[in-house]
């Protein structure tokens, strides 16, 4: 520390109050560059002026502890440098550091050039300087950080995938990078392929892209960042995929002679890897074949080779599978393509009919078909002897009449009711029964338009009889029937015999009185009735009645309506009992008259006078704790998914037990025995307000039910001692305020007598008392010891006591004889008042101890073994004297004592009015207590010894107390904690208990369920929730799934029957006023597949579409199996969820259904009905128009449509790829200037588009768009080349025929105009006209502007007349330039003015503003100075006169002097010689000349008036004196101005001249006066006399203002001056 303090005194010690900034301290460099670190050095330092004296910088600092300065790599430091020291820079340093600052200027800056990423790090400055008028130098230190940065290195580009990689993978492309700060940098990624250019873009270090199948691509990375940037290497993605486009190609194609041979071959587009294999299929059956190739080779195909194959080709990535290719095989049996059925599978009921339709096509291979026979049979089956199909005969067109079938189980039952001449071939049968379910075919023979054969075509269709007839099914559209929305409810049930009507009655919707709508189609019969359903319909049955026509009931069946509404009847209550307390549990109830769906949600809405509305979700109970406040409002609304409604406003008054309640009046807790005592109860807050008020002494009511809140005991006694609390109470409940101790100190009567009057006795009251007992009111019990505090005043009446003694009596009195105290002396601190001494007490005997120390003021003294008897008064009597007094002063203090005969008990208080679990504790035992030199002890016991450690005692002002402090748990709960007071020996004297009461949450929840947490649907569940410990009361509130079951509050929750949506998460929470704990289970209902259902793609299904029929359901455990069905197919299609159709075909449009299983069951699904359509076909665009087609001619073009299903047909058009608002069959339109325009329509329905093979339209036009175009663009100079080129944007054709044109005159006939060096001349408007053989157009002029300097720069002057002085005179510097010049410089006499116009005002001009005036001027190409212009500015007549006169007055003035001196000269001549001196007195005072002698003036001329105005005076009074004066005029005399006079001197000759001249002084040319000067100059010998005046007027001002003012006004003095 010592040399630290000594070095805050040396010079140069380091300041930290820093004047030297460096900002921005951080700095960012790439390699190879420079860079500035920028350092200022603030002016002043704490007020002071800051001059800095030496800089160093240095790379990499660090503080030096022996130099006590920094130190590193040294960089730069001016006071070697200023010393002529040697400056050692470091070595990576050389070279490349400059100092660029300049401490002059406060600036610090260091340079450093050719950066290395080795120099990144710290830079430091340390500045020396010197503040003010301080001696020592300050120290400063800055530091910055530099990074420097390099362009990335190492970069590389990895493959983030595993490989290889398959189409569908997500690619990551990772660009990484070696050194360098990869958080800065940014990457660019450039991809390329064998047919596409490269592509450059931004993204980060990752590239993540889809893999495709497209051609092998390559990738690069270039990592960037501020020094540059980085390619890495190339990386090529090769992606696997399956094959692609993989088709059948068969040969020969079409249909197929039955015994000839055919080959189908599977070709792939593309595939990698190429390495394939293939499989082949018929009718969704696999072809098995020993080694399956790409080819399929029949050698003779027979009709049961008719059929739909594919193939499937695959690789190490995947399968695909090839559109069918349908294999015809035209023979005596042919296949099905020409019959059409309208329904595979056909269901009807025992006793009903059933038609099965039958359909011969118009035409087989665009030939007409003529039937001429066909059969039918039932369970047919193919015989291969007869090499035709065969089974029990229905009927036959060639061997019986109608209704004679051959077996005779349907004899009388089959009638075909067809007709072959119609193409129908249709069959019914009759009277149903169960054993008619099977299969039916059809064969029919048949001739096809000149084919010399006859072909057979079978079809076949199954038939389910049931046992009895199904149930009409009903349908609700839509499925969710909202209120107030249309909506139909259908009936409808499959029926095939349409010669037997029956009956759909549908019932349950009466009162709406709608006709319901009746549709008999070819396979079902429906009904449908619209309505708009009320809240009043929810729940409704509707039945739809399937009867004969007479009534009788075949079937029925019936349903719910479920109507959706919104909730109605929202009401708000208060389920609690008024009023409302503080603390209660607040149940807001949101009840609901009706709602569907009723999974209703609840949004509260809470408001008061001093809040914003607030929203928020819960359940149809909102709980809360009552809390004491303002009014609030609630409000609730119920919502469900269809709307919400809202409840009125309920308003809560909370009424709450007085809060705050406090004793207001006790100052002191040791009242004294017969005094008053009175406190007051006052409460903070209460609602209601009307209250009453109890008070307790230890815990003992005193008043109650009082409507005083004032406690008043006139006279206290000792037994009145105690703790006190009052009890404030409403109709809300009571609430107690804190205890106060209250400690009444007894005294004997004859003792308080005693007590008092000493207060009025000398020494007490009247002066200024110079003892101190505090307290003066002490208690102890028997046997303790008490030590009464004493202290001695150090002044009294401003003066200082010394020489004092005292002496302690018990029981004093007031001795009027001896005036003076008296009393048993307990202790005496002088010798000299023995004889005062009453007898010494025995019971104070070895018992009473003077502890005090006079030296200290201390004048205390202590009691010990105290008994009951000892009770009483004790009094200190001090003597002493004040100052220089030379009497004794005396001062007397008493203190009261009360000895108990037992000790008291310790009091035990705690800060908490109620102690809780895991929130810290502060318990605190504490007694009066006054002997601190046999100390007590107070010790807490009853908790752990580990968490007794914390107890802290202390001894204060008489009071001992010791504090615990603990952390209590829920185990605390119950336990007695106990304070024992201890004497210092370590006796027991007494002991205090408090029984713990902690408040804890509940503890151990738990939740089981009986019989466990799996059940299935329909068993009995038990939940059941316990609790092992609470303090206080709990109470239950269970949740499922989070929601709040307010009902539920019970420890045991019972369910007789669980379902499906009794599964989810169960939570038991058992909450008290402290806290809350839950348990929760999972309870697993288990049930099987419901709501089985197909899900069949959305609209409608297209040819060669991808169809996914998906049954879908829901159950517990999960769906595990399904089977699919289809109509007029036995056994199971399917096992799958998913039932695929690989580009469906028309021929797979039928009904189906699935059923699903699991562990528990299983369920059918409602059937479904698939229906294939396509697209239009056979598109054809057809042009109508003469050729050529020249611009403006009609074009028509016609749409046309082979075939479409459906029909429905919308045209759409296009041009060049671009769509045309036109969407009619046939397009006209006129032909537009286009060379070549590619037309094709477009025709749709609702499955797709078909478009037609573009044609092309050729149109004739002349040109379009004719531009004149100027080389080069921009400015163009002087002498520069100039090309102007004629565009034409099209024309058709396109051999053009050019002229061009300038201001209208035709130039010359080619495109091009080439001029090699435009001049001005060249300047005006162009443009150019080109025409082929349709037409001409012409070009908009273009501008050429041929930009030039300033040319002919020359001076105008705004007037032609003389210019006299006080005129406005302009200069315009004229001059021709383009673009027009636009700087301006004007110059007087080669002075630079300030003026930057082109024209120069001279306002109020001056004499002194004559001389040569000329301009520079220039435009952006070149600048010219104008020739000089001389002006000359005459005086004005006022001005010349006013000269005049003062240059006359000047003369005569100077010739008075030169008189005076010259005869003052020949005087003194005459004393030193008399006759010399008389010899020189001649006539005239001017100086003599010899004769002879030329004047230089030219005065010895023969005329009077010189040539330059001058007028010139001769005086020959005397031979050798010659005298001459001249009077100088400007050639103007009209202007009023001043003349000047001055009279010159020749050059000096042998004989002493004596010279007078006046002229005008060297005046600057800015000033408003013109003051007069006289100048006498001798320039002669000794003898040489002269006289000057010297004008010492006011300074110049500027030329420019307007100086007409009198000389003779101006304040002016003039000095005249005579030198020897």
């Amino acid at each position: 520390m010592r040399h630290f303090l000594w070095l805050l005194f040396l010079a140069g010690y380091i300041y930290c109050d820093y004047p030297l900034r460096i900002s921005p301290d951080t700095l960012v460099a790439w390699k190879g560059s420079c860079m500035v670190i920028p350092c200022q050095i603030s002016e002043t330092h704490d007020s002071a002026e800051v001059r800095a004296t030496d800089v160093a910088w240095f790379f990499q600092p660090v503080w030096d502890n022996s130099s006590f300065d920094y130190s590193g790599s040294l960089l730069y430091d001016s006071s070697k440098r200023r010393k002529g020291k040697t400056m050692a820079v470091s070595p990576a340093f050389q070279d490349r550091v400059k100092f660029i600052g300049n401490l002059g200027n406060r600036d610090c800056s260091l340079m450093i050039t050719q950066l290395q990423t080795k120099d990144s790090g710290t830079y430091g400055a340390r500045v020396v300087a010197s503040v003010g008028n301080y001696n020592w130098r300050y120290k400063w230190f800055r530091n910055a950080t530099v990074n420097v940065i390099d362009s990335p290195k190492g970069v590389h580009v990895g493959i983030m995938n595993d490989l290889p990689i398959k189409e569908g993978d997500t690619v990551v492309l990772c660009c990484s990078s070696g050194r360098n700060y990869s958080r800065d940098n940014w990457y660019n990624w450039v991809k390329s392929d064998h047919h596409s250019v490269e592509h450059k873009y931004s993204a980060s270090e990752l590239l993540i892209f889809p893999a495709t199948s497209e051609p092998v691509t390559s990738y690069e990375c270039e990592a960037c960042n501020n020094a540059g940037c980085t390619l890495s290497q190339t990386v090529t993605v090769d992606v696997h995929f399956a094959p692609k486009g993989v088709k059948i190609k068969m040969t020969p194609a079409g249909k197929i002679q039955e015994g000839k041979s055919v080959q189908l071959k599977c070709e792939v587009r593309k595939a990698k890897p190429q390495n394939l294999t293939y499989a082949w299929y018929k009718d969704g059956e696999w072809l098995e074949m020993d080694s399956a190739t790409e080819e399929l080779s029949i050698p003779e195909v027979t009709l049961a080779h008719s059929g739909r194959y594919w193939c499937e080709a695959g690789n190490s990535v995947g399968t695909s599978r090839s559109s069918p290719v349908t294999l015809s095989v035209i023979g005596f049996l042919s296949d099905e393509s020409g019959l059409r059925k309208h329904a595979n599978s056909l269901v009807a009921w025992k006793g009903s009919c059933v038609l099965i339709p039958c359909e011969i096509s118009g035409t087989f291979n665009f030939a007409t078909i003529n039937a001429t026979a066909v059969a039918w049979y039932f369970e047919p089956f193919w015989d291969h002897n007869l090499q035709d199909y065969n089974g029990t005969l229905l009927y036959n067109s060639f061997k019986f009449a109608e209704g004679n079938a051959r077996s005779a189980a349907f004899q009388g039952r089959v009638k075909f009711s067809g007709d072959l001449g119609n193409r129908d071939c249709s069959l019914m049968i009759t009277q149903l029964q169960k054993s008619d379910s099977g299969r039916y075919g059809a064969r029919v023979v048949a001739s096809v338009g000149n084919y010399p054969w006859r072909l057979k075509w079978f079809l076949d269709a199954t038939v389910n009889v049931t046992e009895s007839p199904p149930e009409p099914r009903l349908e609700i559209v839509p499925a969710i029937v909202h209120q107030g929305r249309t909506t139909e409810v259908i009936c409808s049930v499959p029926y095939h015999c349409t010669d037997v009507l029956v009956l759909l009655t549908l019932s349950g919707l009466e009162k709406h009185h709608l006709s319901p709508q009746i549709t008999m189609l070819e396979n079902q019969i429906t009904k449908t009735v619209t309505f708009e359903p009320t809240w009043e319909d929810n729940g409704k049955t509707v039945g739809c009645l399937l009867s004969n026509l007479d009534g009788s009931e075949i079937s029925h069946s019936t349903m719910k309506l479920n109507v959706r509404y919104r909730p109605e009847d929202v009401k708000l209550t208060i389920m609690n009992d008024l009023p409302i307390k503080e603390g209660d549990a607040v149940m807001l109830n949101c009840s609901v008259g009706r709602s569907n769906p009723g999974n209703n949600w609840y949004n509260w809405v809470k408001s008061d006078s001093h809040t914003v509305e607030h929203k928020y979700s819960g359940s149809n109970v909102l709980a809360f704790p009552a809390t004491p406040g303002s009014e609030t409002s609630y409000t609730c609304e119920v919502c469900n998914y269809v709307g919400c409604t809202s409840s009125q406003t309920v308003t809560l008054d909370v009424h709450f037990a007085p809060k705050e309640v406090y004793i207001l009046g006790m100052t002191e807790k040791v009242v004294h025995q017969f005094s008053r005592f009175q406190v007051t109860c006052e409460v903070s807050a209460a609602n209601p307000r009307e209250l009453k008020y109890a008070w307790y002494k230890d815990e003992q009511q005193l008043l109650q039910n009082s409507a005083d809140n004032v406690l008043t005991i006139h006279e206290v006694k000792p037994e009145d001692s105690g703790t006190y609390h009052c009890e404030a109470s409403n109709s809300a409940g009571p609430s107690r305020s804190p205890t106060i101790l209250i400690d009444i100190w007894p005294l004997h009567e004859s003792t308080m007598r005693s007590f008092f009057c000493l207060l009025f006795l000398p020494g007490i009251l009247g002066k200024e008392n110079m003892l101190t007992i505090a307290p003066n009111n002490l208690a102890a019990w028997e046997g303790s010891c008490i030590l009464i505090p004493c202290k001695i005043g150090l002044m009294h009446d401003k003066a200082r006591v010394d020489n004092f003694f005292m002496i302690w009596y018990f029981d004093p009195e007031y001795n009027h004889t001896l005036k003076d105290y008296t009393g048993i002396m307990l202790y005496n601190g002088s010798s000299t008042s023995e004889k005062y001494l009453t007898p010494t007490n025995p019971h104070f005997l070895d018992r009473v101890i003077f502890v005090g120390n006079l030296t200290n003021r201390n004048c205390s003294l202590k009691i010990s073994h105290l008994q009951k008897n000892v009770s009483g008064t004790y009094g200190a009597r001090l003597y002493g004297f004040v100052g220089n007094r030379r009497y004794l002063d005396m001062w007397f203090a008493p203190a009261a004592v009360n000895v108990n005969v037992s000790p008291p008990k310790p009091k035990l208080e705690s800060r908490m009015a109620q102690i809780q679990e895991q929130r810290p504790v502060t318990v605190t035992c504490w007694v009066f207590y006054h002997c601190p030199d046999e100390p007590i002890m107070l010790t807490f016991s009853g908790l752990e010894e580990s968490r007794m450690f914390s107890q802290k005692t202390t001894n204060r002002d008489g009071k001992v107390q010791t504090v615990l402090s603990f952390t209590p748990t829920w185990e605390d709960h119950g336990k007695m904690l106990t304070c024992t007071l201890k004497s210092h020996n370590g006796a027991e004297i007494s002991q205090s208990t408090m029984t713990l009461d902690v408040k804890y949450g509940p503890k151990r929840v738990k939740l089981s369920a009986m019989p466990g947490i799996t059940v299935q649907e329909g068993e009995k569940l038990s939940l059941a929730c316990t609790v092992k410990s609470s303090n206080p009361e709990v109470t239950y509130q269970w949740s499922w799934n989070d929601v709040r079951k307010y009902e539920w509050t019970s420890p045991i929750k019972e369910f007789e029957s669980v379902g499906e949506q009794d599964s989810g998460v169960y939570r038991c929470t058992v909450v008290n006023t402290v806290g809350s704990s839950s348990s929760e289970l999972t309870i697993n209902v288990q049930y099987p597949p419901k709501d089985v259902k197909i899900d069949v793609p959305p609209g409608r299904i297209k040819e060669g579409d991808n169809v996914v029929l998906r049954c879908s359901s829901r159950g517990n455990p999960a769906t595990n199996r399904h089977g699919w069905y289809k109509d007029k197919e036995s056994g199971i299609i399917g096992t799958d969820k998913e039932l695929r159709f690989e580009a469906i075909q028309a021929r797979d449009s039928s009904t189906y259904y699935c059923i699903a299983w699991n562990t528990i069951g299983n369920s059918t699904s409602s059937s479904i009905t698939l229906d294939v359509q396509y697209a239009p076909k056979n598109v054809q665009l057809i042009l109508n128009s003469h050729q050529p087609i020249t611009e403006g001619d009609t074009v028509p073009l016609n749409c046309s449509v082979g075939s479409s299903n459906p029909s429905h047909k919308r045209y759409y058009w296009y041009k060049s790829g671009e769509r045309i608002t036109h969407t009619q069959e046939l397009y006209t339109f006129t032909a537009p200037p286009e060379k070549v325009s590619i037309y094709k329509c477009q025709v749709c329905n609702v499955i797709s588009c078909t478009a037609s093979a573009p044609v092309s339209v050729t149109t004739l036009f002349g040109p379009k768009d004719v531009k004149a175009v100027r080389e080069p663009l921009g400015l163009i100079k002087e002498g520069s080349f100039v090309k102007l080129r004629c565009e034409v944007r099209d024309a058709n054709p396109q051999e053009l025929t050019y002229i061009w044109y300038k201001e209208g005159q035709q130039l010359q006939l080619d495109s091009t105009v080439t001029i090699p060096k435009v001049t001005p001349e060249h300047s005006g408007s162009y443009y150019c006209a080109a025409s082929n053989q349709v037409g001409s157009a012409q070009s908009s002029p273009v501008w050429l502007s041929i930009h030039y300097g300033p040319r002919n720069v020359h001076l105008l002057l705004s007037t032609q007349d003389a210019i006299i002085e006080g005129m406005s005179v302009s200069l315009k510097c004229d001059n021709d330039a383009y673009p027009p010049a636009d700087v301006y410089t004007w110059y007087w006499n080669k002075q630079r003015l300030q003026e930057t116009s082109k024209i120069l005002q001279l306002k109020k001009i001056q004499v002194d503003q004559s001389g040569s005036y000329h301009c520079k001027t220039s435009n952006s190409i070149s600048e010219q100075e104008s020739p000089p212009m001389g002006i000359t500015v005459s005086y004005s007549r006022a001005t010349v006169l006013k000269r005049a006169l003062i240059g006359l007055g000047s003369v005569l003035f100077a010739v008075f002097l030169l008189g005076l001196l010259s005869h003052l000269v020949q005087r003194w001549k005459k004393t030193l010689d008399p006759g010399t001196g008389r010899a020189r007195r001649s006539g005239s005072f001017f100086v003599k000349k010899a004769k002879g002698e030329k004047l230089c003036n030219g005065n010895n001329r023969p005329r009077e008036n010189g040539a330059d105005g001058s007028i010139g005076f001769l005086n020959q009074g005397a031979e050798t004196s010659i005298s001459y004066a001249a009077l100088r005029f400007p050639p103007s005399l009209s202007e009023e101005r001043t003349v000047y006079a001055s009279v010159k001197a020749p050059q000096p000759l042998d004989d002493a001249v004596i010279y007078s001249v006046v002229k005008k002084p060297q005046l600057p040319t800015k000033g408003d006066t013109k003051p007069d000067y006289e100048n006498v100059v001798n320039k002669s010998e000794e003898e040489l006399h002269y006289s000057s005046l010297v004008n010492l007027g006011p300074r110049p001002r500027p030329t420019y203002v307007d100086s007409e003012t009198d000389s003779e006004s101006e304040e002016s003095i003039q000095y005249a001056s005579l030198k020897h």
